[in-house]
């Protein structure tokens, strides 16, 4: 599987070799963890204004080894994208663009949620390739394409929906037809039946008659 130990980011060195903040913002950062628990780093400079979100995902793009994507720039799969419950991908925040035999292909915000990724992994059954993107573009794109997912299941309803409705009109019609011949026959042979006790009838009145002369 395609994920990196979270063991050993150090997120704030990457920053700062790449030159967007400091060893005082980085201090600042940590007194604003200090007041603010639970929120890494990263987090902590975005909301403090040294950083952008994009910034930090090429810091982590660059520690971890994945790629920063833009969304727009993607042909995303529709197949890909419904592999993976609508639940999950808004709860995660992640979702599938691409799929092939062995390899599953998803856009994350956060690479070092490694609980939602081993999660996605044994959904799919694939191994994942993670590519990085921000947050409110994969946001406003889980809710456009299981838009698109919901439209196309809901046509496929439709379509059986309308086959399993022919295939009862023509059963119906089967069965109708059917009844319709079984009485046609039947008068068919009523109709014989009550011919031949005519024509018994003149052969016993002609008998009766030659009986009568001679």
């Amino acid at each position: 599987m395609e994920m990196r130990s979270n063991k050993n980011i150090r997120i704030g060195d990457v920053l700062q070799e790449l030159g967007y903040i400091n060893e005082d913002q980085i201090n600042q950062a940590v007194a604003y963890q200090k007041e603010n628990k639970g929120v890494r780093l990263g987090a902590a400079l975005i909301a403090l204004g040294f950083i952008t979100e994009k910034q930090m995902l090429e810091a982590l793009g660059k520690r971890l080894n994945y790629e920063v994507v833009n969304i727009s720039d993607l042909s995303v799969d529709v197949k890909a994208v419904e592999m993976i419950p609508r639940v999950l991908a808004e709860k995660y925040n992640m979702m599938g663009y691409k799929v092939e035999d062995t390899m599953y292909y998803l856009l994350v915000d956060d690479p070092l949620n490694f609980y939602g990724i081993e999660d996605i992994r044994q959904i799919v059954g694939r191994e994942v390739h993670i590519s990085l993107c921000e947050k409110a573009p994969l946001e406003n794109s889980i809710q456009y394409y299981y838009s698109e997912v919901s439209a196309r299941q809901a046509a496929q309803k439709a379509s059986a929906n309308t086959t399993q409705t022919s295939e009862t009109m023509i059963r119906q019609s089967s069965t109708c037809l059917t009844a319709c011949l079984s009485v046609l026959i039947t008068q068919m042979h009523l109709i014989s039946i009550s011919s031949h006790l005519r024509t018994i009838q003149a052969c016993e009145c002609v008998w009766m008659v030659l009986s009568a002369t001679s």
